[in-house]
Parts: structure tokens; sequence; C-alpha cells
């Protein structure tokens, strides 16, 4: 379930917020693989990998929130036509919709 139920500035913040959350958390990851990998002994109990592994879990946490926001908020309608563009009859049934 979302923490905010209504859409509004405050809840955007809040994401925004949290997208940069996964970004740094997904560069850590990046950073403690790197050096976990460049090093001359590789041990799974390396605290590098451990680290690594938090941070991703941190990230898929985070990213997780930002879906159960837009999944389970009221206003979220999809518009499926779009993604169904590149079959040729789905196209030409929608750009028929638009014809005088």
């Amino acid at each position: 379930m979302p923490i905010l139920d209504t859409p509004s500035l405050t809840s955007d913040i809040i994401l925004i917020l949290d997208s940069g959350v996964i970004l740094y958390s997904l560069l850590f990851v990046a950073l403690f693989i790197g050096q976990w990998f460049r090093s001359s002994i590789r041990k799974i109990v390396d605290f590098r990998l451990a680290w690594a592994v938090f941070m991703f879990g941190m990230a898929m946490n985070s990213f997780s929130f930002i879906m159960a926001d837009f999944y389970f908020t009221e206003p979220f309608i999809v518009n499926w036509t779009f993604l169904d563009i590149s079959v040729p009859s789905a196209q030409e049934q929608h750009w028929a919709r638009f014809r005088l």
C-alpha cells in the first residue's frame, strides 16, 4: 500500500527523493562490487560484497514503495492503447478513432 494515499506536491517530492535514494544505492552497489571484484582475494564473506547486497536490497525496497504508490493510488489509469501500437491491427484501430 502507498505511504501517502492522495497525490500531492508532498508525495511527488517524496517520490523524487526516494528515486535519489535508489540511484545512490545502486551507485554504492556498483562501487562495492567493483572493489570486491578487483580485490586480489575474493571471499564470499567480504564486507564489500555484504554491503553491496544490503544496498541492492535497500534500492529494491525503495523501488517497491515507488511502484506501490503508482499502482495503488486512485487516479492511476493506464492507457493500454499505446502499449499495443506495435501491432499493425491495433495501430489501425487506434488511428481509426481519429478519422473523420
